[in-house]
């Protein structure tokens, strides 16, 4: 996941189907990519600064 056009640092949260947090980061826009690598195969939702997404890790 890339957050190139951020400004300013945002506190990342990333939580799985059963609203649990599986990762959190702080990113700027230096930060380069957040690494998903490590969470199993799934439908993840991500929170930041307001902003809610949802993503599927294969």
């Amino acid at each position: 996941m890339n957050f190139k056009s951020m400004t300013e640092e945002v506190q990342i949260s990333i939580y799985n189907l059963m609203g649990q947090l599986v990762l959190e980061r702080t990113m700027t826009s230096e930060a380069g990519p957040l690494d998903v690598t490590k969470l199993n195969p799934g439908l993840y939702f991500v929170k930041a600064k307001g902003l809610q997404q949802k993503f599927i890790k294969a």
